[in-house]
């Protein structure tokens, strides 16, 4: 089988996946760009993999996202290449979707949004109206999570479409698992001290919570906890000033590089996602949360969206805002070392059972065959 798979930025950290579906027998052909309109530090130079890239300069609304992208020139690699399976990582509302022969070439989508309204009455009236137009011809679709297969069937998915719900986009396990081996090295090097450390890892913007954590550690009240801050934005020196004024010991470092983004996790205790519904946004998945499990970190999340589909049975899962079920596990798992250690354990192997490289590959061969009718 021969996959033409057209998404975004290419991200070096997050090739693994796809270079393991190319372990399966499968000629990759992977479009992309080398643009990262909102964080250009992801993007260097092309990424050294043993699937075939094919880098290509983006036209159109470049500066707002890669929904609003076509790649000049696409047309006739496809015409080239005769793929036996077109996959697009993107919203069936995306541009893309406008440069395939959609009868010809067996097409798939691969959406994140977990809430279908964008904007104001007009974009959501627009978005809707294109999905309706796309979806009804396209082989399959797959998505982030089961809100999006539900949204595409009710937007026009064939109702014997083939669906899955897997993530397109994932961090390499192995140096997440290789950092967490040197954790107290790595928390020394830091200067990260406490009897419990509790991390924090993304935009300190009001969606994602911070402040409810904040608050929620000043409640539980657990002797020596710490905070660790990675990340930054515009809510950042509010929430420094919270935590002084709670008297919750935290030191904020700032935003954290892709690459250095394992070290941080191997220095934390528990990682907590405090992630909050907002009108038009809910969390699509939680990238992070896994790469908490992936170190072996006590994960705790809010249930906001789609974490408690990633975190299952292995992370601790609370109601978004509740400040005392969040103190409450903060609590119990600062009291507990042995309940960290056994969580961090299970989140771990759910985490290699589910979203390893080669668990997303056998997923994404299985569904790509069924849309072609291969038996399995």
């Amino acid at each position: 089988m021969r996959a033409l798979v057209i998404e975004g930025s290419l991200i070096p950290s997050q090739m693994a996946h796809w270079e393991a579906v190319q372990r399966h027998g499968i000629d990759v052909h992977l479009v992309g760009t080398l643009v990262g309109p909102k964080q250009d530090w992801w993007v260097t130079t092309v990424p050294d993999s043993a699937v075939s890239i094919h880098v290509h300069q983006p036209r159109g609304w470049v500066r707002r996202g890669s929904l609003w992208w076509m790649y000049p020139g696409l047309p006739s690699l496809i015409r080239r290449l005769q793929p036996d399976l077109i996959h697009v990582a993107a919203e069936p509302w995306a541009l893309f979707y406008s440069q395939l022969d959609l009868r010809r070439y067996p097409t798939v989508g691969h959406g994140a949004d977990n809430l279908w309204i964008h904007g104001g009455w007009l974009e959501t009236t627009v978005r809707l109206r294109r999905a309706r137009s796309i979806l009804g011809r396209l082989a399959g679709f797959a998505s982030w999570n089961t809100a999006g297969i539900e949204y595409a069937r009710r937007f026009g998915l064939e109702p014997d479409a083939p669906t899955l719900v897997v993530p397109s986009r994932l961090s390499d396990p192995e140096p997440f698992i290789a950092a967490s081996k040197d954790r107290d090295r790595l928390r020394s090097r830091d200067h990260v001290g406490g009897d419990l450390v509790i991390g924090f890892v993304g935009q300190v913007v009001a969606k994602k919570g911070l402040e409810w954590l904040i608050e929620a550690i000043a409640a539980a009240g657990f002797p020596n906890a710490s905070l660790q801050v990675y990340g930054t934005g515009r809510d950042l020196g509010r929430m420094e000033a919270l935590a002084a004024r709670l008297g919750v010991p935290a030191r904020f470092a700032g935003g954290v590089p892709a690459e250095q983004v394992p070290d941080a996790m191997a220095t934390l205790d528990v990682l907590v996602v405090p992630s909050l519904t907002v009108p038009g946004w809910a969390e699509q998945f939680g990238r992070v949360a896994l790469e908490g499990m992936f170190s072996g970190v006590s994960v705790i999340t809010s249930d906001s969206g789609a974490l408690p589909e990633v975190v299952g049975d292995a992370g601790i899962v609370v109601p978004e805002g509740d400040v005392t079920s969040l103190a409450r596990e903060l609590s119990r798992l600062g009291q507990d070392e042995s309940l960290r250690i056994r969580l961090g354990e299970a989140g771990r192997a759910r985490a290699l059972s589910v979203f390893s490289p080669d668990a997303i590959a056998r997923s994404l061969e299985n569904f790509w065959n069924g849309v072609l009718g291969v038996p399995g």
